[in-house]
């Protein structure tokens, strides 16, 4: 038997009384019900919330932390390919004009070299490579194979001239026709200095079109 029987057996209060009190019991427990419900909904936004931040905190933190790693890896990136090209420089400045391209540009540039240096250029024994120094500009070298095959690994890009397809170049019964080089930008075997010579005077016709270009730009 219910409270409310009980109480109207009792005579304590009438049916209309007790219908009454039911009523409220009702609300009351729908009212507690409801109060737990949007408790409950508070708490698991709350903790939706926090999980959420925490979250975005973890993701964060793992992009600092990547792009920490990036940076250091470029920057021991570039310091490998300083050492590479200083490491491995050779001498050799001398009375011949060996003309190169910058592959980013295709400027024509000039090194004075020794005529030995000028035909292990040519052969792929050495090659020319640089690095970006400070302000942007790049500093180039004459370099040991051995350093421009690291380099042809690491950093292509660095190598500013390298001949590694040397079939028949190194053959002393196929040796350049001549020793004496006016320029770097020929191919490996011409029929006469003034080819060569031509070739030259026609790149350095078109790198002063070039600049005059950037300049009217």
């Amino acid at each position: 038997m219910s409270l409310r029987d009980q109480l109207v057996s009792k005579g304590l209060v009438s049916k209309k009384r007790a219908r009454q009190i039911n009523r409220e019991s009702k609300a009351e427990r729908k009212q507690a019900e409801g109060a737990r419900r949007r408790k409950k909904q508070v708490e698991r936004e709350a903790a939706a919330e926090e999980a959420r931040r925490k979250a975005e905190a973890k993701e964060a933190r793992l992009r600092e932390r990547k792009e920490r790693e990036e940076a250091k890896a470029a920057h021991e990136h570039v310091y490998r390919v300083r050492q590479i090209v200083r490491n491995n420089r050779l001498g050799g400045r001398g009375p011949v004009p060996f003309a190169y391209r910058l592959g980013e540009t295709g400027r024509v540039r000039i090194m004075f070299l020794k005529d030995a240096l000028a035909r292990d250029l040519r052969v792929g024994r050495a090659a020319i490579a640089g690095f970006e120094v400070e302000g942007g500009e790049w500093e180039y070298h004459v370099i040991t194979e051995r350093g421009a095959q690291k380099l042809a690994e690491v950093e292509p890009s660095a190598l500013a001239h390298f001949v590694q397809d040397t079939k028949h170049l190194r053959d002393p019964s196929e040796v350049l026709l001549f020793r004496q080089w006016e320029g770097g930008l020929g191919p490996h075997r011409v029929h006469d200095a003034g080819e060569l010579k031509a070739l030259l005077e026609r790149e350095r016709a078109r790198d002063a079109e070039l600049s005059t270009e950037e300049d009217e730009a």
